[in-house]
């Protein structure tokens, strides 16, 4: 693993006289964050904006609005860089942005498109960004060169991260909950377990072991073969930057480790990050693969000492069929109900104050009904309480499964991320992959998904009932066993408790009624 020294105790390489603005229009910035890292090195000043929404696209007064304060953020007639974190998920946003800033700033501005998402959509990019750049955030400092000296580079720039980058965290432009842009480091995260309270979000660790078939990282892999490396930090420089953005910022109310794999550390690692951390005394959450837990059941107990709070792992489906040759996963049925009963254990015992959390992917059209099937049942066997979160099955532009899907059909050449990854109910009634619902086996098909849909929550035994989710143990059966026309189907789907239900913002909620 490569470690680096913190941005904030290296001198710039080079002064730049470049405005740099990075924009994240998603509910993370930690992409911004460390690309801001290698700006500053070059010696400039990057302004963040952090703009979250759950809108496809921002109403015109908020758009008007994020582009006033752009403007206000360069002086006349000043050249500046604007940067954009892309993700599928929140593409159209940006996209939005790009088109109006383009003809806002016209030449002056040069426009970047980051992330691994970038390279699969550099047909629809080029029209509105100068460049794009995937993998390592350095991949920004040959354009700002070339900027300043007045040079050209490629316009796509493939950089293959070598070091890890520590975030930079600063004050950012922040669209806050009720529409207005205000200067904060607060940022509205909407969790689903923690909802909106405050946390301090970073990454230790980039990389994950995995290379499941839907994901970014198998696109990362492909791209850059034996140079796709795992990088990881200090931890000693790690816990300085906590506890000093901790000291800043004395309202955030737990830490949110977003490395694909926490346990991927070694022992060495997690010893010294415990020894540091036992001082700050918030709780933490992180992810972990079932492999990873597995093997490092001893570093689950260490962590636990000083503030584990929650374990979310990633399991996506009961199915050995789809695991092992669609998604590509390694863990078998018996090896997640063993690594899931270590973790309720934890919080069984105390050691941890929140069940785990397990991931799912439902709404797969690879699957059939005897796959989600097989999903109900690992459930209805896991060793509880767990908190299940459903993902529909999204086919990201990039990623193995995407060129999969479209290759076969099972999606269409005009396929887009539409919806919100937990939005079950807005998926099935627009029916995104156009199936034949007068088919019995696609209603059944349907009729289980929905069921899944609605084992979305704590899966726990209170009194005599025994809960999946949103459905009580009594009713399960009779789910299963009527069979349903696909009104009913869509009428049981809507009876059940929907994860975007208070989701929103204030701002949005008031768009929505419009």
């Amino acid at each position: 693993m490569n470690i680096e020294t913190p941005a904030r105790e290296r001198q710039p390489t080079k002064e730049i006289q470049m405005k740099v603005a990075l924009i994240s229009v998603d509910n993370h910035t930690i992409g911004i964050q460390t690309v801001a890292t290698v700006v500053a090195d070059a010696g400039s000043e990057p302004a963040l904006f952090y703009l979250p929404s759950h809108l496809r696209n921002y109403p015109e007064a908020i758009e008007e609005r994020i582009i006033q304060t752009l403007r206000g953020a360069a002086k006349e007639d000043e050249r500046i860089l604007i940067g954009f974190h892309l993700k599928e998920m929140s593409f159209s946003r940006s996209l939005q942005l790009a088109k109006t800033a383009r003809k806002g700033f016209g030449n002056r501005a040069v426009l970047v498109a980051g992330g691994t998402h970038a390279a699969s959509l550099r047909e629809e990019l080029l029209p509105y960004f100068d460049h794009a750049v995937v993998g390592s955030g350095e991949g920004i400092v040959p354009i700002l060169q070339a900027m300043e000296n007045g040079t050209t580079v490629p316009r796509l720039i493939r950089r293959p991260p070598s070091k890890f980058i520590y975030p930079l965290f600063r004050d950012a432009y922040v669209l806050d909950g009720s529409g207005q842009i205000v200067r904060a480091r607060i940022r509205p995260l909407a969790h689903p377990q923690y909802k909106h309270r405050q946390s301090m979000e970073i990454m230790l660790e980039v990389g994950c072991s995995y290379a499941c078939s839907f994901c970014e990282v198998a696109a990362l892999r492909e791209m850059f073969g034996k140079q796709y490396r795992i990088l990881s930090s200090q931890p000693e420089q790690a816990i300085d930057i906590i506890r000093e953005q901790i000291g800043l910022s004395p309202g955030i109310e737990y830490v949110y480790f977003f490395d694909e794999d926490f346990l991927l550390k070694s022992e060495k690692w997690i010893d010294t990050f415990v020894a540091g951390y036992a001082s700050i005394g918030l709780p933490f959450f992180m992810f972990a693969t079932p492999r990873s837990i597995s093997k490092g059941r001893g570093k689950l107990s260490t962590l636990a000492d000083v503030g584990l709070d929650t374990i979310n792992m990633g399991v996506q489906t009961g199915s050995p069929r789809i695991t092992r040759d669609l998604f590509g996963r390694k863990e078998d049925r018996a090896e997640i109900i063993s690594v899931l009963g270590v973790l309720t254990s934890l919080y069984r015992d105390g050691r941890v104050t929140s069940p785990p959390m397990v991931d799912w992917i439902i709404l797969n059209p690879y699957e059939k009904k005897e796959d989600v099937s097989q999903t109900i049942k690992l459930m209805q066997d896991m060793p509880l309480p767990f908190n299940a979160v459903m993902h529909c099955m999204s086919f990201f532009r990039g990623t193995p499964l995407y060129k999969k899907a479209l290759t076969e059909g099972v999606i269409p050449p005009e396929y887009r991320f539409r919806y919100d990854l937990h939005d079950f109910l807005n998926r099935i009634r627009a029916n995104e992959f156009g199936l034949d619902f007068t088919s019995r086996s696609n209603l059944e098909w349907l009729k289980y998904n929905t069921i899944l849909a609605g084992m979305n929550g704590l899966h726990t035994i209170k009194g005599e009932t025994r809960y999946y989710g949103g459905i009580v143990e009594k009713d399960l059966p009779r789910y299963l066993e009527t069979e349903m026309t696909l009104e009913e189907i869509l009428e049981l789907a809507a009876s059940l408790p929907n994860p975007m239900d208070g989701v929103l913002f204030p701002w949005e909620m008031e768009y929505a009624r419009q």
